[in-house]
């Protein structure tokens, strides 16, 4: 178990903004996590990610961090819900809901930083 620090909003090489929790670090099949995907903002909003919470942390294909679940018992004071963004976190453009309401892009293309950098 991890307890939830912070959620941001990453930029990948493609402009798709992805939720990632930081977690207090946590040795998870054999390496220290410290941050992971909440893949998009419906998963967020399904599993109920929020700061201050407790949470199981896996590997997904032992690979990927994931959040399996939020362990209620455990979590004394929830933070409020994360806010989707309407704005990219680098270049500030307007984000673009895609793919029936799930994937959140970034308008800006190679004019953002972020998609730019991960691009290299």
């Amino acid at each position: 178990m991890a307890q939830v620090a912070s959620i941001e909003a990453q930029v990948g090489r493609t402009g798709v903004i992805t939720p990632v929790a930081n977690i207090n670090p946590v040795a998870v099949g054999g390496v220290i996590v410290r941050h992971v995907t909440l893949h998009n903002y419906s998963e967020l909003a399904r599993k109920d990610v929020r700061v201050g919470d407790w949470v199981q942390v896996r590997r997904a294909g032992d690979v990927i961090p994931e959040i399996v679940r939020v362990d209620l018992v455990l979590t004394k004071e929830r933070g409020s819900r994360p806010e989707v963004p309407s704005n990219c976190p680098s270049c500030d453009r307007v984000l673009v809901m895609e793919q029936d309401n799930v994937v959140l892009r970034c308008s800006g293309g190679h004019a953002c930083r972020a998609q730019l950098v991960a691009a290299i």
